[in-house]
């Protein structure tokens, strides 16, 4: 059995006392120092630049958008990493072994290296894997540098010449996924169990093998909803962030701010409920699928998840930590709805002209608008949590039936 301790703000804090026999219940900037004999050091931006482990020192760089570009092991072994202008991970290249990615949108589509490639396929407009399929190698196509002295001729573009049929798959495996997609097991074409997986609380795997699959190179690189495990570092790619399973939580600052929590390394209160394929928020794997509610539906939506805070906040702990919890509950419901709506340019419309606040910035606006300072201004931040706005149930919402809309929802 696992057990963790966390603080206020979600971050997983180390049972054992420090040296001075002084135990923290809080991080500072939620940048995690040490946990379980690790030690942590970061650069100005948030990215975690260093990780000692039992005097092992692994570096990690970043480039100018925050990505992980290079990670050097205790062993001295460089990886690199680059991106495309969408900022997905396109290769990886290890000890002069180069792994290439294609995409799919969001979703990975291929990897191929040296003689073979490995194909995903998943549920549609999902994260959750379906199977792999086995193939020779993907060979990129040479095309000429086209200029002035070499005009263009689309009869010597390779590019627009006929494709040369496909070779059959040299093998196909079938993933098997819990209720979250994450996968528990990899079968043959058989039936037969290649490879099965078992997890701790936050992610960390252990793959149990067949002979035969293992002969053959069988592997699988994914792990929870939209994430990649890197065998070089035990990170999992996550999109646009990199998660660290031992910790459980993001190495990096989410580059969308508080737009995906007050917390901008967490990943999700727990694992069994919650994912983020994108690295960005999380979401209940019980909502809908992204991008498909109308506005409407949208708002009735959030209503119900707003009139369930009043229920989900801790009435035994202080007022102000009673504050906090609504405070955080309410916005994690506004960016959940608003990941759903159908309508993107209304959505970025609402994140720009009706962001989330802080929590100071909350206890200001109690102050300046109400007048409301200390316990006043935090009893307010409950009582509002799942208070929404009249005026704009009133407009979007008059004559309708929440019930009804939200059926099947």
């Amino acid at each position: 059995m696992e057990s963790f301790r966390f603080d206020p703000a979600g971050n997983l804090l180390d049972n054992a006392p420090a040296p001075d026999g002084h135990q923290n219940d809080s991080l500072l900037g939620n940048l995690l120092s040490q946990y379980a004999g690790r030690h942590y050091r970061y650069d100005s931006r948030g990215n975690l630049v260093e990780k000692r482990v039992n005097g092992s020192l692994t570096r990690l760089e970043w480039d100018s958008h925050s990505r992980l570009s290079r990670l050097i092991a205790p062993d001295g072994q460089r990886t690199d990493y680059h991106y495309d202008p969408l900022g997905r991970r396109i290769a990886k290249i290890s000890q002069g072994q180069a792994t290439l990615y294609g995409w799919d949108g969001d979703v990975l589509a291929f990897e191929t290296r040296d003689e073979e490639a490995v194909h995903y396929l998943f549920e549609p407009d999902s994260f959750v894997p379906l199977a792999q399929v086995h193939t020779d190698a993907i060979r990129g196509v040479k095309v000429p540098a086209w200029s002035q002295h070499h005009p263009y001729d689309p009869d010597k573009d390779p590019l627009r010449q006929p494709a040369p049929e496909p070779e059959a798959p040299k093998a196909v495996y079938y993933y098997h996924t819990d209720h979250l997609g994450t996968p528990q097991a990899l079968t043959d074409e058989q039936g037969l169990l290649a490879l099965e997986m078992d997890y701790q609380a936050w992610g960390q795997a252990r793959e149990v093998i067949a002979d035969a699959a293992g002969k053959a190179g069988i592997r699988n690189p994914f792990r929870f909803q939209g994430q990649y495990h890197d065998d070089e570092s035990g990170l999992h790619y996550n999109r646009h962030r990199y998660y660290d399973p031992e910790i459980g939580r993001f190495i990096s600052r989410d580059p969308i701010g508080l737009k995906g929590g007050y917390n901008l390394f967490a990943y999700a209160p727990n694992t069994i409920e919650w994912v983020d394929p994108f690295g960005l928020t999380k979401l209940r794997e019980t909502d809908p699928k992204a991008r498909s509610l109308s506005n409407v539906q949208t708002r009735c939506w959030y209503l119900r998840e707003e009139s369930k805070i009043g229920y989900q906040i801790d009435c035994t702990k202080p007022i102000k930590q009673q504050a906090r919890q609504a405070a955080r509950l309410r916005n994690e419901a506004r960016i959940r709805a608003r990941l759903l709506m159908a309508d993107r340019e209304k959505a970025i419309a609402l994140h720009q002209s009706d962001p989330n606040l802080t929590f100071k910035e909350l206890m200001a606006l109690k102050e300046n608008k109400k007048g409301l300072t200390g316990k006043d201004a935090y009893q307010d931040i409950v009582d509002s949590a799942s208070k929404s706005r009249q005026s704009v149930n009133k407009a979007l919402l008059e004559g309708v039936d929440c019930d009804k809309v939200l059926e099947g929802i």
